[in-house]
C-alpha cells in the first residue's frame, strides 16, 4: 500500500491536508484542538515511528515512498509538538472570565452557572497537571483546551445572567420599598385617629412603638437598596411589611369595636 494512502488512513479524519499554494502544490497539516486527545496523539506517534522505520529500511529505488514517509514523519512531529503546548493563553483567558463573572456578582445572582464555570476551570487545571507529568511528545492538551473554552463560555454567560438578574431584583426591591413606604403612611394615619379611652393607653403606646420599629426597618432597607444590597433590603422590607399589616388589622379592629360600642 502506498505510504501516502497509509498516512491518510492512520491520521484521524479531522486532521487533513490542505492546499496552501495551488501553483506549486505545497501541502501542510492542520488540525483542530479536539484532535489532540490521548488516542489521537498515541496514534500519530506510533504511525510516525512506523514511517521512520520505513525510511530506514526503504530500498534505494523507492525514493518516492521514502520522500512521502519523510514528509509524514515531519508532519507527525509538528502535530505532536502542537498538541504538547500547554494552553497558557487559554488558561489566563478563562481565569479572567471567571474574575469578570465574580465582579458581576454572579456567585449571588447566577450561582448555578457560575459554579459550572468554576468546575470546568478546575477540571481543566487537573487535566493540564496530568498531561504535564507525561512524556513530552505524548502530552495532549486538547481536552484541557475544550474545558477551558467551556469555562470561558459559562463564565461569560454567568456574567450576563447576573447583570440581568441584579437589575430585575433592583426593580423589584424598589417596588417593595415604595409599597412599604405607602403602607407605613397609611398605618400612621389610621393610628392618629385610633380610639382612646379607659384602658387603651398601654395598647396605643405598644402600637406606636411597633410602628416606629417598622419605620426604622424601612429606613435601613432604603440604605441597603442604595448600597446595592438588594437581598438584605428585601428581607428588611418583608419583615416591616408583615408587622405593618398586623398593626393595621389591630387598629381597624379597635375602631370597629369603638363604633359598635361607643361607651367601651
Amino acid at each position: 500500500m502506498p505510504a501516502q494512502r497509509l498516512a491518510e488512513q492512520a491520521i484521524p479524519a479531522r486532521v487533513r491536508f490542505q492546499k496552501l499554494n495551488s501553483a506549486v502544490g505545497r501541502e501542510t497539516l492542520s488540525y483542530s484542538p479536539d484532535v489532540c486527545d490521548d488516542a489521537g496523539v498515541v496514534h500519530v506517534f506510533f504511525f510516525g515511528l512506523i514511517s521512520l522505520m520505513t525510511i530506514r529500511t526503504g530500498k534505494k529505488g523507492n525514493s518516492m515512498s521514502t520522500r512521502v514517509s519523510s514528509l509524514v514523519v515531519a508532519l507527525a512531529v509538528m502535530f505532536l509538538i502542537g498538541c504538547s503546548e500547554m494552553p497558557t493563553t487559554e488558561l489566563e483567558s478563562a481565569e479572567q472570565a471567571l474574575l469578570a463573572a465574580r465582579t458581576a456578582e454572579a456567585e449571588q445572582y447566577a450561582p448555578a452557572i457560575y459554579q459550572q464555570a468554576i468546575d470546568s476551570l478546575n477540571a481543566a487545571k487537573d487535566e493540564i497537571a496530568r498531561q504535564s507529568g507525561r512524556f513530552a511528545l505524548l502530552r495532549s492538551y486538547g481536552n484541557s483546551k475544550l474545558m477551558l473554552e467551556s469555562a470561558m463560555r459559562l463564565a461569560s454567560q454567568a456574567s450576563t445572567e447576573a447583570v440581568a438578574e441584579k437589575e430585575e431584583m433592583r426593580a423589584e426591591t424598589q417596588r417593595q420599598l415604595e409599597s412599604a413606604s405607602l403602607l407605613l403612611t397609611s398605618v400612621q394615619q389610621e393610628f392618629s385617629s385610633a380610639p382612646t379611652g379607659k384602658g387603651t393607653k398601654a395598647d396605643l403606646e405598644l402600637i406606636k412603638s411597633d410602628i416606629a420599629a417598622a419605620e426604622q426597618m424601612i429606613i435601613e432597607a432604603k440604605t441597603s437598596f442604595e448600597e446595592g444590597s438588594f437581598v438584605v433590603a428585601q428581607t428588611k422590607l418583608s419583615a416591616a411589611t408583615d408587622r405593618l399589616d398586623q398593626l393595621m388589622t389591630e387598629i381597624l379592629a379597635a375602631k370597629k369595636r369603638k363604633s359598635t360600642n361607643p361607651r367601651a
